[in-house]
């Protein structure tokens, strides 16, 4: 079968990643998978990662595919998260220096709180550059791939727009997160509305640690399953939002002609230019890949042929 290539729009990065992952049958099984893997510390989250960051490295290779179904690698998965963990780190810790100087001169009042929100917006882009350093050292499968900052400028400041469109993606999330925590909250207090009542005039009444302890749970045992319906709902919808964001990564690096990229610090080739927009087209529009050649060695510093990935 002839390997096929994705085309490179400058556009559409939401649908076109949700239709990349919803497109073959039983695409929910991974998603609910991650999501519950999402919900153990540490090594669940760091497997999330990885997995996402192995979809979109396939999706800038050109390679048109959707997240793997069986046969994931989970200490691979896990290893890749932990890299990018590593870079998410370093470039995370000065960004938050700059956040917290700028902070402490805006102060208080109205200009505070004008200069709050605009970091805000600015953490959500920043958050996604970050996806993009992640996604190159993920390319490399080295470290300080995704520490070039030369690099990794050069493509921001090449369409930084795609970059804003993703960041409105992240931007949607959030907001649909808030909203649908928001509903469950209020629809689950007031299914426990009449025994919280009652909870709350044992707490005022209470005198003991004892009794404050007792009234303290009976307000869990109340809200506990309604906290738990939200944390699974939203996690569910962070993970799937996680996948969409982080392959439209990968569509939006498909400008960079990624098979074609030299050593870590080599220049970047020439810009793909974005294909013309036909309303017609494929839900994925793919082009005819040219071939690895046999004799065609991959060398450490270059980034890794993915005819072959590891886990996605």
């Amino acid at each position: 079968m002839q390997q096929q290539r994705l085309v490179y729009f400058d556009e559409d990065y939401l649908s076109r990643s949700w239709r990349m992952l919803t497109r073959v049958p039983g695409w929910s099984k991974p998603v609910i998978l991650l999501s519950l893997a999402a919900l153990v510390p540490i090594f669940g989250p760091l497997a999330l990662l990885g997995y996402t960051l192995e979809w979109a490295r396939l999706t800038a290779w050109g390679i048109d595919s959707s997240p793997k179904q069986a046969g994931v690698d989970i200490w691979a998965c896990i290893a890749v998260g932990w890299r990018a963990f590593l870079v998410s780190v370093c470039w995370a810790l000065p960004y938050a220096l700059v956040v917290g100087i700028l902070r402490s001169l805006g102060g208080n009042g109205v200009v505070g709180d004008v200069l709050s929100f605009l970091i805000t917006l600015l953490g959500v882009f920043v958050s996604i550059v970050i996806m993009v350093a992640c996604l190159r050292a993920t390319i490399y499968q080295q470290l300080t791939a995704g520490l070039g900052l030369g690099r990794i400028i050069e493509m921001v400041e090449t369409d930084p727009k795609g970059l804003l469109r993703i960041a409105g993606i992240s931007l949607f999330a959030s907001v649909v997160i808030m909203v649908v925590s928001g509903i469950i909250m209020t629809v689950g207090s007031m299914a426990s509305l009449a025994p919280l009542i009652d909870v709350i005039g044992d707490l005022a009444y209470a005198e003991t640690p004892a009794e404050l302890g007792k009234a303290f749970g009976a307000i869990f045992a109340a809200l506990g399953p309604t906290f738990a319906i939200t944390a699974i709902v939203t996690t569910y919808i962070g993970t799937l939002f996680s996948l969409i964001i982080t392959n439209a990564v990968g569509l939006w690096m498909l400008q960079f002609d990624v098979p074609a990229w030299g050593d870590k610090d080599a220049p970047l080739p020439t810009r793909i230019p974005p294909a013309p927009r036909f309303w017609n087209a494929p839900t994925s529009p793919v082009v005819p890949a040219a071939p690895l050649l046999p004799d065609q060695n991959i060398y450490p510093e270059q980034p890794q042929d993915p005819q072959d990935p590891p886990v996605a």
